[in-house]
């Protein structure tokens, strides 16, 4: 399929058509190929308000603390699990502040679509932003050996306990799209090989 600047802009108009009046919860995406060549379906709600999911996370927080904090402490140190701990909080406080605002010009870049949908006008590429329900894996990746600090490795096991830590956002590329289905209350992308 030969990509041009019209092939995208009516790419955009028809997706923008597909959806209107369309309110999902979940998109399900098939034959996801992430950039280490795992290749996997999912399942994400998009209907889930990011800034309740914070809220309800800074709300849990202290109680993630009250029970973990020692296990965190012996395995990192109480400097370690205590400065993580703190981290997490005025990182959660900050996003709800709304000091990670995006520039109008970024915001201007996309077309919303739909609730959690959006394509990028100038590319044509799809992104999807929601929170992970289901993964299935086909293919797996290849993923480097990773070596990171006990500060970092204690905030990634406080964030299993943190619902915000499994929001996700897929690209998917405009030359890569085979289909898009709707219907019910589920979106489905089905990518081309």
């Amino acid at each position: 399929m030969l990509v041009t600047a019209e092939s995208k802009k009516s790419f955009v108009n028809e997706v923008k058509k597909l959806f209107e009046g369309f309110q999902t919860s979940f998109v399900a995406i098939r034959g996801y190929r992430n950039d280490k060549g795992e290749v996997s379906d999912y399942v994400i709600n998009v209907g889930i308000n990011h800034n309740k999911v914070l809220v309800g996370d800074l709300n849990r927080l202290p109680k993630i603390k009250a029970e973990h904090f020692l296990l965190y402490s012996e395995k990192y140190g109480d400097n370690i699990a205590l400065q993580a701990f703190n981290e997490k909080q005025i990182s959660i406080e900050k996003s709800l502040a709304g000091t990670n605002v995006h520039a109008n010009g970024q915001i201007e870049a996309y077309a919303y679509i739909g609730q959690g949908v959006k394509v990028h006008l100038e590319t044509g590429d799809i992104f999807i932003t929601g929170y992970l329900v289901s993964k299935k894996v086909h293919v797996k990746g290849v993923y480097p050996t990773v070596k990171s600090r006990p500060l970092t490795l204690c905030k990634k096991a406080i964030d299993k306990h943190l619902k915000a830590n499994k929001c996700r956002v897929f690209k998917i590329s405009f030359d890569k799209l085979a289909e898009v289905q709707t219907g019910g209350k589920t979106i489905e992308f089905a990518l081309a090989a």
